[in-house]
């Protein structure tokens, strides 16, 4: 055996696991407070754009420099500003995908209420 490395238990009493109604409850408190409906996830997409978009303009307006997916970007060169609408592409591209399931999820509930 590799010194340093581990070794699992197989003694259940070292063990310990609260299995209470309590801490069940918690769990799946969690798991349904993390549950968006449809219309939520529309409204989070509009503002996680308007967000970051506002972000950049900011930083652009500061120092000219702008934090674009990670990256740092001078604006007033021409790489700069090819990263500036790469990254703007990606952002609306982000955008439209998550507007987009947001309301085909909303046109599915909504026929599924209206079945007879």
């Amino acid at each position: 055996m590799a010194a340093g490395i581990p070794q699992a238990t197989t003694n259940i009493n070292e063990v310990s696991v609260a299995l209470s109604r309590q801490s069940q409850e918690v769990v799946n408190t969690q798991k349904v407070g993390a549950f968006l409906d449809f219309a939520y996830a529309a409204y989070l997409a509009i503002d996680l754009y308007f967000e970051e978009i506002g972000g950049i303009y900011t930083d652009i307006l500061d120092d000219n420099k702008a934090v674009v997916l990670g990256t740092e970007v001078d604006v007033t060169t021409l790489g700069g500003n090819l990263a500036l609408s790469v990254a703007m592409d990606v952002i609306q591209a982000r955008r439209d995908s998550m507007e987009g399931l947001a309301k085909a999820g909303l046109k599915n509930e909504n026929k599924l209420w209206t079945l007879r």
